[in-house]
């Protein structure tokens, strides 16, 4: 086995699992309530499917049956992680949470969803890995993905709600929150999901190492004052980095184009 450093994605994979299940402890018992405890699911799912992942890929036991449970893993604790979402974003709206949820079909319909994939996770439908560092997918891994757009979609919407109803720090918590969940799904879908059902599978870490943005942004929202400012800095920088980045490709983009022309037009021309 070689060494832990010479594996970065291996050891940022364990970092964020450490860091997302720490934060998630913090949180909850800073403010010991629903919305808190939600937010601890969230990070401990996204934590679990971190750290699981990490040790697969640094291949830390050859066991074939160990590595066979930490894939299905994986799996599960991303489907923990998903519904401590969709309830934290409902939790924040509501005064009574288990009476919505005893009301709320759509919610019911994404849990029923949740148990299912739940119940598939132990066999090779949505994970056909036997044991190895190589990611393996089973004919209904796009039930997985299914519950993912479902839930997101619903997720995006309670965000919008939110948004509509507040006014102030609330109604950018709901921005914020709805950006940034986005953003996260949108990576884990292309790299965890579409990627390897179409055959490849050499970039599974990113979406688990990109569920820390998720934990610390969100979590950073609801902790008052000063951890609104801090998210609120964190997404101005990273929008000043997209700023950036965009321009410099564009740049680059012009300037490719530019120079095609003028070198085809010098060879005509000799």
């Amino acid at each position: 086995m070689a060494s832990l450093f010479d594996n970065l994605p291996v050891l940022a994979l364990l970092i964020t699992g450490i860091l997302n299940f720490s934060f998630g402890v913090y949180v909850l018992f800073r403010r010991r309530n629903l919305e808190s405890f939600f937010f601890f699911i969230l990070s401990f799912g996204t934590a679990g499917w971190a750290l699981a992942m990490g040790v697969i890929l640094g291949q830390f036991t050859q066991n074939q049956i160990f590595n066979l449970v930490l894939d299905r893993l994986t799996y599960a604790c991303s489907i923990i992680a998903i519904l401590g979402m969709l309830f934290y974003v409902v939790s924040l709206q509501t005064e009574n949470f288990w009476q919505d949820f005893k009301n709320n079909k759509i919610l019911w319909l994404l849990s029923v969803m949740a148990f299912i994939n739940f119940a598939l996770v132990p066999t090779n439908l949505i994970s056909n890995n036997p044991g190895t560092a190589e990611m393996s997918v089973g004919p209904l891994m796009i039930f997985l993905a299914i519950f993912l757009v479902l839930s997101t979609l619903y997720i995006l919407y309670y965000c919008y709600r939110g948004w509509q109803r507040f006014e102030g720090r609330l109604k950018a918590r709901f921005a914020y929150i709805g950006i940034v969940w986005f953003l996260s799904v949108a990576i884990a879908l292309v790299f965890n999901v579409c990627l390897p059902i179409l055959g490849v599978t050499s970039y599974p870490a990113i979406g688990a190492i990109s569920s820390i943005l998720v934990v610390f942004m969100i979590g950073l929202l609801g902790l008052g004052t000063l951890g609104f400012y801090i998210t609120g800095a964190l997404f101005g920088t990273l929008g000043m980095m997209v700023g950036v980045s965009s321009i410099i490709l564009l740049g680059l983009g012009v300037f490719f184009v530019l120079a095609y022309f003028l070198v085809s037009s010098l060879l005509q021309k000799l």
